[in-house]
């Protein structure tokens, strides 16, 4: 006579427990990691700050009052800074603060 298993309760949870964990390790963890879209504004907003920081403490020492945006600045600034090569280059994204690669500044 054979004998036939019949699953029983624990079983069967335990098993649903695997193939979820299962599922949640083939598809839930990326193949690399890559950096945030979010990482990249701030490093974005972290140099314009820098950039009008410095320039803010330029210009006060020649005028009373003073009003300056950043992120004009920042914008103007590196939309020249993409069209710059070489040396050029090199010199304002120093001065810029810029630590994004050029295909990632666009």
């Amino acid at each position: 006579m054979i004998e036939q298993t019949v699953p029983t309760m624990r079983n069967l949870k335990s098993l649903i427990a695997l193939a979820a964990i299962m599922i949640g390790l083939f598809f839930g963890t990326p193949c690399r990691a890559e950096e945030s879209p979010a990482s990249d504004e701030r490093k974005v907003a972290e140099s314009y700050n820098k950039t009008a920081l410095k320039l803010f403490g330029e210009l006060k020492k020649d005028s009373g009052n003073l009003v300056i945006s950043p992120l004009s600045i920042g914008i103007a600034m590196s939309m020249s800074l993409t069209g710059a090569r070489g040396a050029t280059e090199a010199e304002m994204a120093r001065v810029l603060n810029q630590r994004l690669p050029r295909e990632r500044m666009d």
